[in-house]
Parts: structure tokens; sequence; C-alpha cells
């Protein structure tokens, strides 16, 4: 002897209505949190851009201060002289570390977290 059973359960189409209504709004609070995250790592990515450049430019000068200076030496400038001139490559180098640190402490990567998917439904 064979038992088939078949069971059906009736939604209640208030309830799906109302799941329905939330996964829009997680669906659109995703979406709008998303583009805010995208708008922070496009302004964070040019104040590393801009930091950078920054350190770059520091490099060149210091490139340049410490080419002069040993044509001040050679030209017969004082020890005197050359110390100040150190003492500005030195706070010059100081910079150059602080905007280092502060590119290394603002880079992540420019990955953003995955997007919360909420729970797929059959209907819109």
């Amino acid at each position: 002897m064979e038992f088939t059973v078949h069971h059906y359960i009736h939604a209640d189409n208030d309830l799906v209505s109302v799941l329905r209504e939330v996964s829009k709004e997680i669906r659109a609070m995703n979406e709008a949190l998303q583009a805010k995250l995208e708008a922070l790592t496009a302004e964070v990515t040019a104040v590393v851009d801009v930091e950078t450049s920054a350190v770059t430019a520091l490099n060149g000068v210091t490139a340049v201060i410490a080419d002069l200076r040993d044509q001040l030496a050679n030209a017969g400038a004082t020890p005197e002289q050359l110390a100040l001139i150190d003492d500005g490559v030195a706070k010059l180098e100081a910079s150059k570390a602080g905007l280092a640190a502060a590119v290394a402490a603002n880079t992540g990567g420019g990955q953003l977290p995955a997007p919360i998917n909420p729970v797929a439904t059959d209907q819109p």
C-alpha cells in the first residue's frame, strides 16, 4: 500500500507584500551606501595622489638642494653656511616622512567592501 501526501501552504499575502517592500528598501539602502562608499574612495584616492605628488616633489627639491650644497662646499662655503643648508634639508626630510606616513595611513588598497545582496525573490 502506498500513500502520497501533498501539502500546500497558503502564504499570507500581506506578509509577502511586507517582505517584498522591506527587500526593496534594503536594496535601495545598499545602493545608496555603495554610492557613498565609491565617492569616499574617490576622495581618498585624490588626497593620496596629492600627498604622493608632494612626497615626489620634496624628493626632487631635496636632491637639488644636495647638489647645490655640494657646489657651495666646493666653492668655499663656510661650515656654518653648510650647516644652515643641512638643517633645511633635515626639515624637508621630516616633512617628507610625515607625508609618506600620511600616504601609508590613507591607502587602503583601493578596494570597496562587497555590496550586501538581499535574499532574491521570484517576484520584483
